[in-house]
């Protein structure tokens, strides 16, 4: 499963990427209508352990049980939209917010996974006891496919905590595809057949939907008005490292990025092939552009080589999630479009907050794997 399809799309075209990613041939990270558990610790002055914080893309939240004991028994229950088949999913297993908050507190070492007429085992003792590896994610499979509209985790055996009893899990992504007429359970992508000679795919419209969407978030400046746009020549220094940041996070299949094996924590790029990264993505880049990356988003720094995080922190950027993505082909441009959702925590949902429009440069690029942003609108939900 690619980064992206695994920690990012959650609600429409939410493809199995976690965006950040790629077991996506045609199965994407699956739109869900409800989250409930067992028992939930209640929030304190550190924040809420509510289950819906296991799509929330942010592992510095999640669900905790709250029951005398490790928890052992507990559970969440996803509730999935008809048609929807599931294949297999993404954990975070424990809570990830920080190393010393991962071994205070319990996690499971195995979950047992209710659906349909199936139920199995989930070995999670590789990443009950290893924090970085945890934090990374581990996928599994169903043991076969299964068309459902509820999916059920309970806890089984648990990695005690050497502080708390409490047992949580930061994050679980699930990833499937949907029998209904039009696409994935989350609602599908809808493809112009004119960018098939482009190839112009699924997995690759979910990406730039994402791409669109989590910039629109991490650049806060004008971000709730009625009307928000960028362009490729109104884009800051920190928008141009951002966004060289999720591309070195995503893929890592480009030459220029190294590393990204399940044991590497980090990917590294030279400042050469850096400044060849942001040029691709949004047309140009100067020394500001290297250098902002470098303070910002850079961990290690040795020599020529600037090392991120191979697992990603995006900070807060998450709560505005994309549904529904469309491409069309206008006038030698691809132009993306759909919904932005937000998280209401009143409702416990997802809801319609704006409507994007992005647009980027045909043909795709020889080695980039993601063409030119040219424009991004975000406009008031009609």
């Amino acid at each position: 499963m690619n980064k992206q399809l695994k920690w990012m799309l959650l609600a429409g075209a939410a493809g199995c990427i976690l965006c950040p990613g790629t077991v996506m041939a045609l199965d994407g990270e699956l739109g869900i209508l409800d989250v409930t558990a067992t028992s939930v610790l209640p929030a304190s002055g550190y924040g809420d352990y509510d289950p819906w914080n296991l799509v929330d893309y942010s592992n510095s939240t999640a669900w905790v049980e709250n029951v005398s004991g490790n928890g052992e028994g507990e559970s969440v229950t996803f509730t999935l939209p008809e048609g929807t088949v599931v294949t297999g999913g993404t954990i975070v297993n424990g809570y990830c917010k920080e190393e010393s908050l991962f071994y205070k507190n319990s996690a499971p070492q195995t979950l047992i996974c209710r659906v349909g007429d199936q139920q199995f085992t989930i070995d999670l003792s590789a990443v009950a006891d290893d924090y970085y590896a945890a934090k990374s994610g581990y996928e599994f499979t169903l043991p076969s496919p299964v068309e459902t509209t509820s999916i059920t985790f309970s806890i089984g055996s648990v990695r005690g905590g050497y502080k708390y009893t409490d047992t949580c899990i930061s994050e679980l992504h699930l990833c499937g595809h949907s029998n209904t007429p039009g696409g994935s359970a989350s609602g599908g992508t809808n493809i112009d057949p004119l960018l098939a000679e482009y190839g112009v795919t699924e997995d690759l419209v979910m990406y730039l939907a994402s791409e669109g969407t989590w910039l629109y978030e991490h650049h806060k400046e004008g971000r709730d008005e009625a009307y928000f746009a960028l362009t490729d020549e109104n884009l800051t220094s920190d928008d141009k490292a951002f966004l060289a940041y999720w591309y070195q996070y995503h893929f890592t299949e480009d030459p220029r990025v190294l590393g990204g094996t399940p044991s590497d924590e980090y990917n590294a790029v030279t400042r050469s092939d850096l400044a060849s990264v942001i040029t691709d993505l949004t047309g140009s880049c100067t020394e500001t552009e290297v250098n902002q990356y470098a303070g910002s988003y850079a961990q290690m720094k040795k020599g020529d080589m600037l090392a991120a995080y191979g697992t990603g922190d995006f900070g807060s950027v998450g709560e505005y999630l994309f549904e529904n993505p469309a491409a069309v082909y206008q006038e030698d441009r691809l132009k993306v479009s759909g919904t932005v959702t937000r998280y209401d925590r009143d409702s416990g949902k997802l809801l319609p907050y704006r409507e994007y429009t992005i647009w980027y440069q045909l043909p795709l690029p020889e080695v980039c794997r993601i063409p030119r942003l040219i424009k991004l609108e975000v406009t008031e939900t009609l």
